[in-house]
């Protein structure tokens, strides 16, 4: 267990995970740092002041960046990174999957007892709607109020959630999957509601406890640049099973793994979500957004190709035929 006088803590409040986690080291005394970075965030992309006398132990969650951990290391910082997500660092791929949330990883590290509210975000958090399911006393009101208060910490306006909605309801129905596009940055509310069980789904699952009573629905969401002609984000919620077909997606498809940001995680076994964009601020992603198509598309069935011939009218009379053949020849028209 670290000496909570000894240790720093750099952490954003980009969700109601990480908030927490701020709560707590603030109510413990440690020495806090809050990053004003988003979702993304990098440890190398903190302003110099921010390093500026740390304690001996620096714990740094959600921040992924092994240059400069390694360069805090040789200063002769204990640099704890605490993370359950897999991202792309310089092209490649960076995994710090674990099998707790940060928040119950941060708890266990400073000898924290989590509350009942608490170890619900953890939940949400590490496994999202089903984690929370799981917990038999959570009931389907509970898992709603958590999943409001982490889109309203996200920065989700009354304005925002009626625009998810309103893109949702646009939504297109595919066998495997839906497809929808929007405009907005915030997209975490058009996958709740794709995947929210309704109250008698949630009941029926209650009273068998089984897994596939509350499915994973798959959804991808296209983020639209502002005048909606080009595809600046990916984000797909899905099955587990998609986990494998994403792993490797940049390099099965030909793509530059340096030229993108990518994002994923999930609940194992049950549900994957991945995403991605490219590291230029807007640039276009319709590539990849075909190529996940594809995928999605193609599941269970070969992805077949078409070609279109045009046929121009005119007609043809006997008299076109020659020589007796009985075989049309070749005429200009």
């Amino acid at each position: 267990m670290l000496l909570i006088e000894n240790t720093t803590l750099i952490c954003p409040e980009n969700d109601l995970e990480s908030q927490t986690i701020v709560n707590i080291a603030m109510k413990l005394g440690m020495d806090v740092r809050v990053s004003e970075q988003g979702w993304g965030a990098r440890l190398g992309m903190e302003p110099p002041e921010v390093f500026q006398n740390l304690k001996e132990s620096l714990i740094v969650v959600e921040m992924p960046d092994p240059d400069r951990e390694e360069m805090l290391r040789k200063i002769g910082c204990n640099v704890i990174r605490i993370d359950h997500h897999t991202y792309l660092h310089k092209g490649q791929r960076l995994d710090r999957s674990h099998g707790l949330s940060s928040l119950e990883q941060f708890a266990d590290l400073v000898g924290y007892a989590l509350s009942d509210r608490e170890k619900l975000i953890a939940l949400n958090d590490r496994g999202y709607i089903w984690a929370m399911a799981r917990k038999t006393t959570c009931t389907l009101d509970d898992i709603k109020e958590i999943r409001r208060e982490d889109l309203e910490s996200q920065g989700y306006t009354d304005e925002v959630f009626s625009a998810s909605v309103k893109d949702y309801n646009a939504k297109i129905d595919f066998t495997h999957f839906s497809l929808v596009t929007t405009k907005l940055d915030k997209i975490a509310y058009i996958a709740q509601l794709h995947q929210m069980p309704t109250p008698g789904k949630f009941k029926t699952y209650r009273e068998s406890g089984k897994e596939d009573d509350l499915p994973v629905r798959n959804i991808l969401v296209l983020t639209l640049s502002s005048d909606g002609e080009n595809v600046v984000e990916v984000n797909f919620f899905g099955a587990w099973k998609y986990k494998q077909k994403f792993s490797h997606f940049l390099k099965d498809n030909g793509f530059n793994s340096t030229e993108f940001i990518i994002w994923e995680g999930g609940d194992k076994g049950k549900a994957f979500f991945w995403g991605g964009k490219r590291t230029a601020n807007n640039a276009t992603v319709d590539d990849m957004a075909d190529a996940i198509l594809n995928i999605l598309i193609g599941q269970d069935r070969p992805l077949l190709k078409f070609s279109t011939v045009f046929f121009y009218p005119f007609k043809i009379k006997n008299k076109n035929r020659t020589n007796g053949t009985g075989r049309w020849q070749k005429k200009a028209f």
